[in-house]
């Protein structure tokens, strides 16, 4: 039906802009790496979370956040190339893109300090790209309403 051509639509153009937050999510997270790195912190994979700095902690979560996000955005993509219906895919990945490269880039902004702040650097552009990329086609709050909604089976007006 026309609705149903509309709903598939909204969520294809879903996409680009999960595979955009993912981007600047990393774009910022190897940024701020490279900074705490030139201060003398180090990321040990191999360590035991308890062996690790707070700094350290936050980093790898970001890292696994941002993975999350990235595989969920492949495996939206990758229904769409083989034509498969993939409104919840692509709903779960912008959803999940939007929240994660908020969290990351804004704490970026927080771990570099004042100068994550100022102009200088591009991590504060980052910061708020982010705001925006989470806001345009479907905020994270109807994302999470249309997996919802796919997930249980119901409809718009069953599910509001």
């Amino acid at each position: 039906t026309g609705t149903t051509e509309i709903y598939t639509h909204t969520q294809q153009d879903a996409l680009p802009i999960s595979s955009i937050g993912v981007g600047v999510a990393r774009a910022a997270l190897d940024f701020t790496k490279e900074k705490l790195e030139e201060e003398g912190y180090s990321f040990p994979y191999n360590a035991g979370v308890h062996n690790l700095s707070a700094i350290q902690k936050d980093i790898l979560d970001m890292e696994a956040n941002l993975d999350v996000a990235r595989l969920l955005a492949w495996r939206a993509a990758s229904m769409a190339d083989t034509g498969e219906q993939n409104s919840l895919e692509a709903s779960m990945a912008k959803g999940k893109a939007g929240k994660a490269a908020n969290d990351i880039v804004q704490k970026c902004v927080a771990l570099l300090g004042p100068c994550g702040y100022s102009q200088d650097w591009l991590v504060e552009k980052w910061c708020r790209d982010c705001k925006v990329n989470d806001i345009y086609e479907g905020t994270g709050q109807i994302q999470m309403l249309i997996i919802a909604r796919n997930i249980l089976g119901f409809n718009r007006d069953q599910l509001k």
